[in-house]
């Protein structure tokens, strides 16, 4: 399996960097990285068996692949890349089915089934959380206005970030107990930029 995820990390590291569209600052390589070293946490503190860990690793890796292709409904087409790269492997059809039903759960709103799909979920979000909260939440903005032609006055950014912040959950119990308190700290800065 460790064989198996070098292998994961080198095609999507390949493809994100090639073949992402310009002017993807904040869903790229970079965030695909943080994203698997927020479920490496997940993992280690939930004490989850190295099965499990590794299907997270494999579906943390392939998650966003499918920006290369489109922005709206990319969790599809990631889907079909992790199955495609999974079946040149050999993979079982179990293990290319729990990965892509972890990929399928980061779809927003987020309505995870199962407890790996919660960990996936959390490990998407995990930026909530982060010191550099703020920065993530500007190559988001940088983003948006790029892709989607989606542009905000600073008020309305803000307003909008407290709003996502406010109505997120997070679901795992790891999750709850290490990043909840960091993650309202975010909240309270938010609010305290906005006067509120």
């Amino acid at each position: 399996m460790t064989e198996l995820i070098k292998s994961a990390e080198v095609f999507v590291a390949k493809m994100l960097e090639s073949q992402l569209p310009a002017g993807m600052c904040y869903h790229n390589i970079e965030h695909t990285r943080f994203v698997v070293a927020a479920l490496t946490e997940i993992c280690k503190g939930a004490n989850l068996p190295q099965t499990d860990r590794d299907k997270l690793t494999l579906a943390g890796w392939f998650h966003d692949t499918g920006y290369c292709y489109s922005y709206i409904g990319h969790e599809s087409i990631s889907m079909t890349i992790a199955g495609d790269f999974m079946r040149t492997q050999n993979c079982s059809d179990n293990l290319i089915k729990s990965v892509r039903d972890c990929i399928r759960a980061t779809q927003m709103p987020q309505n995870p089934k199962t407890e790996l799909e919660a960990a996936m979920c959390d490990a998407d979000m995990a930026h909530l959380s982060s010191p550099e909260y703020f920065d993530h939440a500007a190559l988001l903005r940088q983003e948006w206005a790029s892709r989607l032609q989606k542009t905000y006055t600073d008020d309305e950014w803000q307003h909008l970030n407290l709003k996502h912040m406010a109505d997120h959950t997070y679901f795992t119990d790891f999750a709850l107990a290490n990043w909840q308190e960091r993650k309202h700290r975010n909240l309270k800065m938010l609010r305290m930029a906005l006067n509120e």
